[in-house]
């Protein structure tokens, strides 16, 4: 190559790279051109998100109006209005209330606690006790202890038992598809105890997993000052089979469960000198469930808690339902013998 041809090719570089660094922006221009093609690039990016939001639109979250755990049968069935009806007798004075057709207070006339007061056997902290359990078609865990059930029968809300009389207290769960649950409590005095009917009527399309259970939660409140030495006699029980099955809860980190299926005779809660039972009429029953708690008292006291429940069959009749003694006393060796089950 010559000396000419070296010279252009050096002319045609140098102009080169003076046409690049006038063409080149300023920094300040070239900021902008970033923040520019940096925007165009978001709106696109918003177009895109906004797109697929209406081709796809997000699932709303659930407004309260919607989060309804009584599901489509009861709801509203958890607002109304409390009554009591107090059933006395020569052994016991009882409240019964609308308010999950529960038994509020259970109080014996002839036992008194260790400073002078009567027994009264019903933990009244949690509003009463003997309430039905059960799943219905649309997905609802249903508990009855508190919604409102109406009074099935007029008269005075004060009854008095003497001699050899019984009476009814009847309640009524409505359901929205029409149907009902009513729940019959029948005292007679001179029992420790009283009897009770649940009927079930047209709640087929309503009532699901072919069982329900009549359930008492809350165990039996103490009558002793001494509660860690009550509580060294506070067990739960279930009977089936001739067999005894116990649970016992002696420390808090113990949670002791047992679910029981087929025929159960009974389940029962005690403390030192009182107990609860429920009976089933028998040969009807289809399991049973026992579970303790163990709580930490004043004065390193001890309060031990037996939850009990009879599971029943239920075949989604047009009417059916099933029929319970309750024991609700002393546990008096002699009395628990006359109910002829093993208590």
């Amino acid at each position: 190559m010559d000396r000419q041809s070296i010279l252009g090719y050096i002319l045609i570089f140098i102009l080169l790279v003076v046409w690049m660094w006038m063409s080149s922006p300023k920094p300040g221009q070239q900021a902008e051109q970033q923040k520019a093609v940096a925007t165009q690039a978001a709106q696109q990016d918003s177009v895109r998100r906004a797109a697929a939001a209406v081709a796809h639109p997000p699932k709303q979250a659930p407004t309260e109006k919607s989060i309804d755990p009584l599901g489509k049968f009861f709801a509203g069935r958890d607002k109304g209005r409390e009554q009591i009806i107090t059933i006395e007798s020569d052994l016991y004075i009882a409240e019964i209330s609308t308010k999950g057709g529960v038994v509020k207070r259970w109080e014996l006339k002839k036992y008194k606690t260790w400073d002078g007061k009567p027994v009264q056997l019903v933990d009244y902290k949690k509003n009463g006790d003997l309430s039905l359990l059960f799943a219905t078609a649309d997905g609802r865990l249903i508990n009855t202890h508190d919604l409102y059930f109406e009074r099935g029968e007029s008269g005075s809300a004060q009854r008095i038992i003497t001699g050899n009389e019984e009476v009814d207290v009847s309640l009524v769960l409505p359901a929205t598809n029409g149907g009902r649950i009513t729940k019959t409590l029948r005292f007679k005095n001179g029992e420790y105890g009283f009897n009770t009917d649940v009927t079930f009527s047209k709640m087929g399309d309503v009532i699901a997993n072919f069982e329900y259970q009549l359930v008492w939660e809350s165990g039996l409140r103490y009558a002793e000052h001494n509660s860690v030495d009550e509580s060294s006699f506070a067990y739960g029980y279930a009977y089936a089979g001739k067999e005894l099955t116990e649970v016992d809860a002696p420390s808090t980190e113990s949670k002791p469960q047992q679910n029981l299926s087929g025929v159960v005779d009974w389940v029962a809660a005690r403390t030192k000198y009182f107990a609860l039972a429920i009976i089933p009429k028998a040969g009807t029953s289809d399991g049973g469930y026992l579970e303790g708690s163990h709580a930490i008292a004043p004065d390193k006291g001890a309060i031990e808690a037996y939850s009990i429940a009879i599971k029943m069959p239920f075949k989604g009749g047009q009417e059916e339902g099933g029929s319970f003694r309750i024991f609700f006393g002393p546990a008096d060796i002699s009395l628990l013998k006359s109910y002829g089950v093993g208590l």
